[in-house]
């Protein structure tokens, strides 16, 4: 299956879902929504004149596209300059490469990464970084979603400093060759971030 090629690096647009207060107006929610705001207020200060940014692959389909707009709804709610940011490319290749790398985490599909998916992979993300680099000031946050756009935050970090963490969603509670080739192929990229969250503690690799 070809995988279309996608529009380049863009601000993805946030619909309109819950604010902080729609939560708290619900019964069940309001004690969350009260603990929320209490540790909220004493880190906004510190974020004064900083931007989050939530980097992903794709504003549609697929649990993170459906996660982020409420998720940068709420942190704008509490005071948090946020964005969000998908990255694109003209190369359909480069998806397709994304792709077999998302199924070899999940241990699926012959464990063959070379020089050249490579060579892709990082100049795909080259792009994508030199678009972000005119958005992103010294000190914000980057929050880099998954493997796709994962080498974004060591080629930004060479020309400025910021805070990185990469979230990533996908794993396998078990090893294989596949899973094996997939962090090998990843691992270059990872100590570019300050800290990494995942899904389950099961989906760490070794390497962290």
């Amino acid at each position: 299956m070809t995988i279309e090629p996608r529009p380049p690096l863009h601000l993805a647009s946030i619909e309109t879902t819950r604010s902080v207060d729609e939560y708290a107006a619900i019964a069940h929610l309001a004690p969350s929504v009260a603990e929320l705001r209490l540790e909220a207020a004493s880190i906004v200060t510190q974020l004064a004149g900083r931007t989050v940014w939530m980097v992903s692959s794709t504003d549609r389909g697929g649990g993170v596209a459906e996660m982020l707009p409420p998720f940068v709804s709420l942190l704008r709610g509490l005071g948090v300059m946020a964005e969000w940011v998908v990255i694109g490319s003209s190369e359909p290749g480069f998806f397709e490469l994304t792709k077999r790398i998302h199924n070899l985490i999940h241990g699926i599909g012959a464990p063959e990464l070379s020089e050249v998916d490579r060579e892709l992979y990082e100049l795909v993300n080259r792009q994508n970084a030199e678009s972000l680099r005119r958005l992103v000031r010294p000190g914000d946050i980057l929050v880099v979603h998954d493997p796709q756009p994962l080498p974004i935050a060591g080629l930004l970090r060479d020309q400025l400093p910021l805070v990185t963490a990469w979230r990533c969603h996908i794993g396998l509670d078990a090893e294989n060759a596949a899973t094996r080739a997939a962090w090998r192929f990843l691992e270059p990229y990872l100590d570019a971030y300050d800290g990494a969250v995942f899904s389950a503690p099961e989906y760490i690799p070794e390497r962290l």
